[in-house]
């Protein structure tokens, strides 16, 4: 979709670290929480 100008570079890049920051939050949970918690 960026090809046909539906989004902006900048705006891909933006999901795309949005999405790894939210994968290594979910994969570092339990550790953060502690296995009380989950």
């Amino acid at each position: 979709r960026v090809h046909s100008g539906a989004h902006y570079p900048s705006d891909v890049a933006a999901g795309g670290v949005i999405g790894l920051v939210a994968a290594a939050l979910v994969r570092a949970a339990p550790r953060l929480l502690g296995r009380h918690v989950l």
